[in-house]
């Protein structure tokens, strides 16, 4: 079996290793039978005429004109096409720590207040800062990434850093139906309570019991009465610690499973006979429309930079 791995494939590790257990040997190819791609912009998978595998890292729907299958994290059903695998799912140090975190709650020590590690504030929904404002308020949230950075500098371990604190801001990028990303998953590896802002279906795979759900109160400001609530009361704290962080604990403990299933599906197929989009006519012109439209970002891209360069100098 000849793969290749192109655009910032996030589970690449995994997969290999997933290929290597189903098939036995395989080979990475410029000539690839499967390519796994991701969502980067330079579109790369668009080269290989082979069956497509996308998997998305971000808030971003899969356009099944160009990919033949994908993973990601919207609740979608389409034929044998798609999975819905969220990203945290391949966290799997994070997820180990996690799934064992309401065992060893009491291991250790908080010795701060809420923490908040982020290190883009461009793209991102604006009610991320503004909570960390609010919740400053009350009192000072220790902010160990480089944007709104207020301990001096980055931190270089975030799990060791989040775990002595009593609280985690995990808010995602955006709030959309299933989109779930790492952000979550680490605030629980790292023995917080994690106060959680962005998939309004979150409680469908983790427990409510053990996180503070910003979905479930009115306001922002409802929500930090509840924090203020819980700083306040160490049995209500330790509570929230002793609640498994999934719903289905069973299900929990094989967390690529279904991925696994998913890529066996895929790979045992004829590789000619796996391919599902459609390169006639509209197909076609789609695939050739997106190659062009990726041609033309990336010289913008190219051209801004030289600019920049030229502005630089110029000065």
């Amino acid at each position: 079996m000849k793969v290749m791995f192109t655009d910032a494939f996030v589970a690449e590790e995994q997969t290999k290793r997933i290929l290597k257990e189903l098939f036995g040997n395989f080979e990475i190819s410029e000539n690839p039978d499967f390519l796994f791609c991701g969502v980067a912009y330079e579109a790369n998978r668009l080269k290989y005429n082979c069956a497509r595998i996308m998997l998305t890292g971000e808030n971003y729907i899969p356009d099944f004109n160009c990919v033949d299958y994908a993973i990601g994290f919207h609740y979608l059903t389409f034929e044998d096409r798609y999975l819905r695998a969220p990203l945290y799912l391949f966290y799997e140090n994070d997820y180990a720590l996690a799934l064992e975190k309401h065992k060893n709650y009491k291991s250790i020590k908080k010795e701060g207040f809420c923490n908040f590690i982020y290190s883009n504030g461009r793209d991102a929904m604006k009610e991320r800062d503004d909570f960390f404002y609010s919740l400053s308020k009350y009192k000072k949230v220790d902010s160990g990434g480089k944007h709104l950075n207020n301990i001096g500098k980055a931190v270089d371990d975030k799990l060791e850093f989040q775990r002595k604190y009593k609280f985690s801001i995990a808010f995602e990028n955006a709030s959309v139906n299933g989109y779930t990303t790492e952000k979550i998953l680490q605030a629980f590896s790292a023995g917080t309570i994690p106060i959680y802002y962005g998939d309004p279906l979150i409680s469908k795979e983790f427990n409510s019991k053990a996180f503070i759900n910003c979905h479930d109160f009115d306001t922002f400001d409802d929500v930090i009465d509840r924090v203020r609530e819980i700083d306040n009361n160490d049995n209500l704290f330790e509570e929230y610690l002793s609640q498994p962080v999934f719903n289905d604990i069973e299900r929990a403990k094989e967390p690529l499973k279904m991925y696994k299933d998913f890529i066996y599906k895929i790979c045992s197929q004829d590789p000619q006979s796996a391919i599902r989009r459609c390169n006639d006519c509209w197909g076609e012109k789609i695939q050739n429309e997106m190659r062009d439209f990726y041609k033309f970002t990336k010289v913008n891209e190219e051209n801004s930079l030289k600019s920049k360069a030229l502005r630089v100098l110029i000065r």
